[in-house]
């Protein structure tokens, strides 16, 4: 191939790649002619490869996307690089014209897109191209960690928040809460609560809030409290975002919660809940006690990840004994939601779906019961109205999800789909 490409008559172009240590992603320009030649400019060239993905910390050097880019020869080239809500190279927003795209880690948390697009222009003849998506992955620290004192952190800071003696970090949120900011609060102690209400209403008005729980060094459990147990335990709502990370657990205790129809979280008007590795929900309800409703609600236009983490040995006579999903959406890429037991009447032992979607890439979802009903682990359910007003969920599931051992004797052990 290579000696192909030196019998050409014409000049060629050559783009290199100098990787550095600060260039963590890099930009690869090639034809299929060796020393990514590019031969004539109306000839096709290919922009390949960016790095597909790239994950920081908050506090991580800075990267540079396409670092030490190089080009010999007469023609002129441009670059524009692109930032994007979306993994797409189609719609983003213009942030560098230079061959090169620097990128701070400390002012992105979050995930971002970046693409960019060449163009190479010689004797009026012009050609544009257009890389591969990077996806930009900043996260916040791993709080969990012993270097981390416990306390209230903001926006990925090093150093925890100083709070008033006086003043509790709920309510130190709801008079200091900025939109699009993200806290991580760190426990050292096993803790009891009534409901907390995470909303832009409680929140100071401030909205697109992600509030994280870790639980520092080893697990921490968060209870209702034994004396007067008030349900949900946690409230999220329009606006905010409740992320259980390492090391937390919320714990029923299994109490008789069968005279409250409320959840042990719930989610509710478009708020988010997100589920990551070592976070876990157990024991709302009793065997002889089952709780009135699901430990996980998820309603009213809301969102639930689940990337990690498990739902486990919990009992409901109403609805899952899992994740019950209402008018909302459900996606799962890992954990597991296992040994849930639902007494009720209706379908869905690990989870149920009413008008919702659940997208299943991974995790798993084993040894559930619907006893008195029909899915032992999935029930896929419409929202009962007649047509033309009945709306049907919607059940994905791909990768390396597994659904196995789930029980239900009407019907639909592992998956029951409603007609």
């Amino acid at each position: 191939m290579g000696n192909e490409c030196m019998k050409e008559s014409y000049k060629t172009l050559f783009l290199s790649i100098i990787s550095t240590a600060a260039a963590l992603c890099a930009l690869v320009m090639h034809t299929a002619c060796e020393n990514f030649a590019l031969g004539n400019i109306d000839d096709s060239f290919e922009v390949a490869a960016i790095r597909p993905s790239l994950t920081l910390h908050r506090y991580d050097l800075d990267v540079v996307l396409g670092s030490g880019l190089t080009y010999q020869g007469n023609a002129d080239i441009s670059y524009k690089w692109y930032s994007n809500s979306v993994n797409s190279t189609e719609g983003g927003a213009l942030v560098s014209t230079e061959v090169t795209c620097p990128i701070s880690a400390q002012d992105m948390i979050g995930r971002h897109y970046y693409y960019v697009e060449i163009t190479v222009d010689k004797d009026g003849k012009r050609t544009s191209k257009k890389s591969n998506v990077c996806v930009v992955t900043v996260l916040i620290p791993r709080y969990e960690q012993d270097n981390y004192v416990s306390g209230l952190y903001v926006n990925g800071a090093k150093d925890a928040q100083v709070i008033p003696n006086d003043t509790s970090v709920q309510e130190w949120l709801a008079d200091n809460a900025q939109s699009n900011s993200e806290y991580a609060i760190v426990l050292d102690q096993n803790m009891s609560f009534e409901t907390v209400t995470l909303a832009s209403s409680s929140l100071n008005g401030a909205s697109n809030v992600t509030v994280h729980l870790f639980g520092k060094g080893t697990e921490q459990t968060i209870t209702p409290s034994l004396t007067s147990p008030v349900y949900p335990l946690f409230l999220v709502q329009g606006g905010v975002k409740l992320v259980l990370d390492k090391n937390i657990t919320i714990d029923g205790l299994n109490i008789n919660t069968s005279a409250t129809y409320e959840n042990l979280i719930s989610v509710k008007d478009g708020g988010v809940l997100e589920m990551n590795d070592g976070s876990k929900v157990t024991k709302y309800g009793a065997v002889s006690n089952p709780a009135a409703e699901a430990p996980i609600g998820i309603s009213g236009g809301s969102r639930f990840i689940m990337n990690g983490g498990d739902i486990v040995s919990n009992y409901s006579s109403y609805h899952s004994a899992g994740v019950n999903v209402e008018n909302s959406s459900f996606e799962m890429h890992g954990g597991t939601i296992s040994s849930n037991t639902s007494t009720a009447y209706m379908q869905g032992g690990g989870v149920s779906l009413w008008a919702s979607s659940f997208e299943m890439t991974g995790g798993e979802i084993s040894g559930n019961t619907c006893s008195n009903s029909t899915g032992g682990g999935v029930g896929v359910n419409h929202n009962y109205l007649d047509p033309p007003d009945r709306i049907y969920s919607s059940f994905t599931m791909s990768g390396n999800a597994k659904i196995s051992g789930n029980m239900a004797p009407a019907g639909g052990g592992g998956v029951y789909v409603d007609e």
